[in-house]
């Protein structure tokens, strides 16, 4: 009963703050917008606690030690929920995640959390919003294993992610005849079977993100009632050897028990699938103009007493940094003023890892071509590129 209601203040307070989070983007230049903003932090700082909270009834805590726990203010809730410790969270990385979130709506228009008078931006308003959904997301499908409420379900219809109608128009741009044979749209289990017709027709497995992959083999394979020479089973992510193997064992031991249905599989990321067949000579890249005199630069990292403590060239440190590393930072800056070698530096490092990596490849946009393909159709394409498909998409539309 205590667990339900507190449920039932997490979607409230979740709507609350969505009210006001569109009240204070409609009224943005009024002063109204200070109170909106202000009430929009302050309700999802009542969507944390209610968050963190429905995390500890569903342990196996006793009633006791949840009673106690709930007692404590949303700091000390974060800290137990967020804890090293026997977790809540067995993942150390997705519990990171969490906290992360759960503090930045914590203190965002918090005035204890701030000095002076604070005003919360817009910027605010969109890191609360995205967080809000990201824990929300988090907490149902995956922790709770069970669907977003249907008072919630809305705030998702717009969340930027892979369609399934992309795919169609991915398909639909390079072969004149495709056809979505079956899909399935339920908890934990979404893909799509389409053929395309060719002089040996290609099948095409797409799988959702957010799926339990044995569920949906098995779904899958129930309602497949013909044979298949290839199988191109494309998933939204980028994933490593290991899982394309685990991916290819689970489909050939449903084989096993389906009399060979499928004769051979081939698994691929959408980015590699639209990369091997939608770009044009990808495999044999033109290199972008390179200074032929190009003296690569020293970095020098400093500690606190400004002593060197590391010295390498900038070429060796962005490969090393920004590609070879498996947790690599997927956004690197080079800030400097006009002249000192920003795009001469981009340039080279553009060829060295497009000549260094078969398995990675890198395209220079700069950002004259950007504002060309986007003057006067700001309402046709998206500003934001997120995935390869919006670039894709982007370079599609200049065409």
């Amino acid at each position: 009963m205590i667990f339900e209601k507190k449920k039932e203040n997490l979607i409230e307070y979740t709507m609350a703050t969505m009210q006001e989070f569109d009240l204070a983007i409609r009224n943005i230049e009024k002063k109204d917008y200070k109170r909106h903003s202000e009430n929009c932090s302050n309700q999802s700082r009542k969507v944390s606690e209610s968050l963190c909270k429905c995390i500890i009834l569903q342990s196996n805590l006793s009633d006791n030690e949840k009673n106690s726990l709930n007692q404590n203010d949303l700091n000390n809730l974060i800290q137990q929920v967020t804890k090293n410790k026997q977790p809540f969270i067995p993942d150390s990385y997705q519990r990171q995640r969490i906290c992360n979130r759960l503090n930045m709506l914590r203190t965002t228009g918090n005035d204890g959390s701030h000095e002076g008078e604070y005003k919360i931006t817009l910027d605010d308003l969109n890191e609360i919003k995205s967080s809000l959904l990201y824990l929300l997301k988090w907490y149902f499908n995956e922790y709770s294993e069970s669907e977003i409420p249907n008072e919630l379900s809305y705030l998702f219809k717009t969340e930027n992610s892979f369609e399934f109608t992309m795919l169609n128009n991915i398909l639909s741009s390079k072969f004149s005849k495709s056809e979505n044979l079956y899909e399935e749209k339920k908890y934990k289990l979404k893909y799509e079977l389409w053929k395309v017709h060719l002089m040996l027709d290609m099948y095409i497995l797409f799988l959702d993100k957010d799926i339990t992959i044995i569920k949906t083999v098995n779904d899958f394979f129930e309602k497949l009632t013909f044979s298949i020479d290839f199988l191109t089973i494309i998933t939204p992510h980028s994933i490593n050897e290991k899982r394309i193997e685990n991916i290819k064992k689970i489909f050939n031991d449903y084989q096993g028990i389906n009399s060979d249905k499928i004769k051979n599989i081939n698994v691929v990321s959408l980015s590699d699938f639209i990369w091997d067949n939608f770009s044009l000579n990808n495999k044999d890249i033109k290199e972008v103009y390179e200074e032929k005199y190009f003296m690569d630069q020293h970095l020098f990292e400093l500690d606190k007493d400004y002593e060197v403590i590391k010295n390498e060239l900038s070429i060796k440190y962005l490969l090393e940094n920004s590609i070879e590393k498996e947790f690599a930072k997927p956004i690197t800056l080079i800030l400097g003023q006009g002249g000192v070698g920003k795009s001469t530096l981009t340039e080279t490092l553009v060829n060295k890892i497009n000549k260094k990596y078969d398995s990675k490849r890198a395209i220079l946009i700069k950002a004259e071509i950007l504002k060309n393909s986007l003057k006067n159709s700001i309402d046709n394409i998206s500003l934001t590129i997120d995935s390869i498909f919006d670039l894709y998409n982007l370079l599609n539309f200049r065409r």
